[in-house]
């Protein structure tokens, strides 16, 4: 359900998705939904060409939920206009459709000092219901490892970062595991035990259950 913006944000940023430094524009986050973000500088988009723009959230300092969403219902929300005729552009999706609506993902307001830094939802999950999230925090920019096991110590999946991977960056992310080990196949039932080795950091370990 809606809830009042200023519960979990203070404030939005719209930024190239190419270079954070590169901002658009911001706005404080008063009252209720939906929240007006207008673009004190308006990209040029050239025919044929196009912009990719992140809205980058502040969290408040005191959110009142643990959880929120963004959701632009459609391309109504977005006054895209040509710049010598100042008559409205419909507003497409990349494969060029007309763009009805987005909604983010779950997310989750993060306190590192006081939250593990690994675990994944739903636990246990399903594979026929799709993927689970496994989250992670890196304190810095560091290669990273991820090895799952069994019980028994059968290595099961594996994926790494470089250091100069955006999944390796400082901060919290967010890896998807759908379930199948390094051959392709579906795992059997039951708990399994991941590690996450950061290049020079402590590794961390959680468990993940799997139910079909």
């Amino acid at each position: 359900d809606p809830i009042p913006p200023a519960s979990v944000i203070s404030g939005l940023t719209a930024v190239s998705n190419d270079d954070s430094t590169d901002i658009f524009g911001s706005t404080s986050v008063i009252g209720e939904n939906p929240i007006l973000l207008s673009l004190s500088k308006r990209p040029s988009i050239a025919v044929g060409e196009s912009v990719s723009i992140a809205v980058l959230g502040r969290i408040s300092d005191a959110p009142e939920t643990g959880y929120f969403q963004l959701n632009i219902p459609s391309g109504d929300f977005v006054d895209a206009r040509e710049p010598n005729s100042g008559n409205s552009v419909s507003v497409k999706t990349p494969a060029g459709e007309d763009w009805t609506s987005l909604r983010s993902d779950p997310k989750k307001i993060y306190r590192p000092e006081t939250e593990e830094s690994l675990w994944n939802s739903p636990n246990p999950f399903s594979p026929s219901n799709g993927p689970t999230a496994i989250h992670y925090y890196l304190e810095k920019q560091t290669a990273v490892s991820f090895r799952l096991f069994t019980l028994t110590g059968e290595p099961v999946w594996s994926v790494s970062f470089d250091a100069s991977d955006d999944r390796a960056s400082a901060g919290l992310h967010t890896l998807l595991w759908d379930g199948r080990n390094d051959r392709s196949r579906t795992v059997l039932n039951g708990v399994y035990f991941l590690f996450m080795k950061p290049a020079d950091g402590k590794i961390r370990k959680t468990k993940i259950a799997v139910m079909k």
